[in-house]
């Protein structure tokens, strides 16, 4: 489906050349991830995609773009955002029916945009830091 060449990556996480500049990288429930939810939500979720971002230009998320997006803009586009800092990134999440919105900021600037399963993202500031460490160092 993506065209490109999968690059190296980290268990439970895949990443992929996009056309045009940027990767995708398309995340799977980890080890780490399932110890901390409910039975039913593990079964519901195991081998399943929970997680896609793109660096790419070429895509948009509510008209926020990696690379030319900046914090601010973001923030006005987004309702209801919540921000969590995981290590040197800041992270805008808005909730989206059943899926997160998720939008990467590093120096002021969009540098991945992307959606979640938004069970998994659930459980306010903790649950939400677990969702977005469980694969350490995204």
């Amino acid at each position: 489906i993506f065209r490109g060449a999968k690059l190296s990556s980290r268990q439970g996480l895949d990443k992929y050349c996009a056309t045009g500049g940027g990767s995708f990288r398309i995340g799977y429930p980890t080890a780490r991830l399932l110890r901390t939810v409910a039975r039913g939500l593990q079964r519901a979720v195991a081998k399943r995609v929970v997680l896609i971002l793109t660096s790419s230009r070429r895509f948009s998320l509510r008209r926020i773009s990696p690379g030319t997006s900046t914090e601010a803009q973001a923030r006005q586009r987004l309702s209801g955002e919540r921000r969590q800092r995981v290590g040197r990134n800041t992270w805008l999440v808005a909730r989206a029916g059943s899926v997160v919105l998720l939008v990467k900021v590093q120096g002021g600037r969009v540098r991945e945009i992307g959606i979640g399963d938004g069970r998994l993202a659930a459980g306010g500031s903790r649950g939400l830091r677990r969702f977005l460490t469980a694969w350490a160092a995204i």
